[in-house]
């Protein structure tokens, strides 16, 4: 008990100021608890907020930007609101287009297996997660490369790396340069095989004297860089990159005449480096631009690039600064990287090997009527095998716009096949005659079956890619009887077959369309012997294909004992002779 009146009177005044201060806890925690829900509650409560209406959304302000790495937010801010659209990039091939090498992400088998090509051998590894390629010529060490990256994972998975042990100085590039390694893997047939035999041959893999080509010597130094060659095309980086690294704005997918920087922006970056990726892997931001206003702040997004350092005052500029969602910006879109330069190209100006697409459709005459978008759902995978039918959607992009063929009569009149035939319209207007990774594909300049330029010597041609057994000449008469159609063609055309003169052709690109040609043609087993004869093509991608004509002629695998690809010529021979006899 306090005595004392003067303690008594302090007790009783820290008393009322901690029943105060309690009750004022109590109440501010109330009113929080009212104002203010738990994670699990909204959780609970709370459906994802649906994708903000693109119409309705606050206007872009006129510093809008879309080009630089601050304007990005990666493809995850973007899931939140387009759930949809983010879970099916997911499964993708664009998401998988570079990815860092992990037991997720690595699809080759790296079990301990051995490849032998050239004089030399490569043992596949793994240990304490790492995958490593080791590399020995007659059983004695060369070198050794650490897998940092893939490339790919639908047809073939190609690898980057550094070198982690070799006969290099400690302070040599190699091991810290990432390269593009030698050895990639097949996913369909579930094999290694030597990384530049995904390459088209237009160059013999070994000389007149029987020795290796350097562009296939896989004992010396890799000398392909990864950002160099791979960066590019297979991640997200900022918008602004592709107007200062690549000449000519080739990258750019818009016109350079068109979008380009002002003259006072600085205008070299050199080249691009891992830390200014976005994200590994072609994602959101690769077509949609930068999305930060978008997301963060509500504004509407833009689908072409802006920003207050851009110069649009291009002649071409209001196909770009109108409705935005047209066919010339989409297409635009997808050309940052469909537009490849070819190493070779056809007579008509098309590409011979694939990612070009966009360029091929720039050349067509469907180019302002039709979007990449018309066909292909840039959320969705397309088939994974060359050889399945069109789609619907496919057949109905044509009769959009040629809408006198939608009936069947009609339809059947002018294909010129019979009421039963299964020709499509892109069978004739775009023919399989542009090498993929594992296959022939369709080429994407929509074009007539009697270009006079496709119907040269040793060009080909929509008409022969059935008839094989046909010569050029027929194919022109045929042209003219049934659709009146008379190609002026500046070179005289062969009577010979044309699938024998495209087999005796220089040029690799056009030996390999003949031999998927016969694979596919209505009469394949009796083109059986030329797909063997294939097997010893002097061009290795041209030997892979073979493998998969002469299996899809005789439906069944043929195994590595039997057939080797990157055999020695006289193996490979005599493997060739022995299918012959019991294939």
């Amino acid at each position: 008990m306090i005595r004392s009146p003067a303690l008594r009177k302090v007790w009783l005044a820290v008393a009322v100021v901690v029943a105060v201060a309690t009750l004022l806890v109590f109440q501010i925690v109330s009113l929080v608890r009212s104002l203010v829900s738990t994670p699990a509650t909204i959780a609970a409560s709370a459906p994802r907020p649906p994708a903000p209406d693109l119409d309705a959304a606050a206007p872009r302000a006129a510093t809008y930007s879309n080009i630089y790495k601050y304007d990005y937010v990666g493809a995850e801010t973007c899931e939140k609101c387009h759930t949809q659209n983010y879970d099916a990039w997911r499964g993708h091939p664009h998401s998988r287009m570079n990815r860092n090498a992990t037991a997720t992400t690595v699809v080759g088998n790296f079990s301990g297996g051995r490849l032998d090509y050239a004089g030399a051998s490569v043992v596949f590894s793994k240990g304490f997660g790492e995958y490593t390629m080791t590399l020995y010529r007659d059983d004695e060490f060369v070198r050794q490369w650490k897998v940092t990256r893939t490339v790919g994972s639908r047809f073939v998975q190609m690898y980057i790396g550094v070198q982690s042990k070799g006969p290099e100085a400690p302070n040599d590039p190699v091991y810290t340069e990432e390269v593009k390694l030698p050895f990639a893997y097949s996913i369909e047939r579930s094999e290694w095989f030597p990384q530049t035999y995904t390459v088209p041959g237009l160059y013999p893999e070994y000389d007149a004297n029987g020795k290796l080509s350097p562009a296939y010597d896989i004992l010396s130094k890799p000398g392909i860089s990864w950002k160099t060659l791979c960066t590019k095309c297979h991640n997200t980086y900022p918008y602004v990159s592709r107007l200062l690294l690549v000449p000519n704005n080739r990258l750019a997918g818009f016109p350079a005449n068109d979008v380009k920087l002002k003259s006072s922006v600085a205008a070299s970056f050199g080249n691009l480096e891992s830390w200014e990726l976005v994200q590994m892997g072609i994602s959101c931001e690769s077509c949609h631009f930068g999305g930060r206003e978008h997301a963060l702040e509500g504004a509407s997004i833009s689908f072409v690039p802006r920003s207050q350092d851009l110069d649009l005052s291009g002649a071409g500029t209001a196909q770009i600064t109108g409705s935005e969602r047209n066919n010339f910006v989409i297409n635009a879109i997808c050309a940052q990287c469909h537009s490849a330069e070819p190493p070779a190209a056809f007579a008509n100006g098309a590409s011979v090997f694939n990612s070009g697409e966009a360029s091929d459709l720039a050349l067509s005459k469907c180019a302002s009527k039709a979007a990449c978008s018309t066909c292909h759902n840039p959320h969705r995978a397309g088939p994974t095998s060359a050889g399945v039918a069109d789609a619907p959607r496919h057949i109905e992009a044509c009769v959009g716009c040629h809408a006198k063929y939608r009936g069947n009569e009609e339809r059947v009149a002018h294909v010129g096949h019979g009421s039963e035939t299964k020709i499509t319209c892109l069978d004739c207007h775009m023919p399989r005659i542009v090498h993929g990774l594992s296959s022939l594909v369709r080429t994407h300049d929509i074009s007539s079956p009697a270009d006079p330029r496709m119907l040269r010597d040793g060009q080909p041609n929509a008409c022969n890619l059935c008839h094989l057994d046909k010569s050029v000449a027929w194919t022109v008469s045929a042209l003219e009887a049934k659709w009146h159609a008379k190609p002026a063609i500046d070179v005289a055309p062969r009577n010979e077959p044309a699938g024998e003169r495209w087999l005796a052709q220089k040029e690799a690109p056009i030996r390999a369309i003949a031999i998927d040609a016969y694979a596919r043609g209505p009469n394949a087993r009796g083109a059986l012997p030329f797909a063997i004869g294939a097997l010893e093509d002097p061009s290795p991608a041209n030997r892979l294909l073979a493998v998969g004509a002469v299996e899809r002629i005789v439906g069944r695998r043929i195994s590595a004992a039997e057939y080797t690809p990157w055999a020695p010529a006289n193996v490979r021979h005599d493997q060739a002779a022995a299918l012959r006899k019991t294939p």
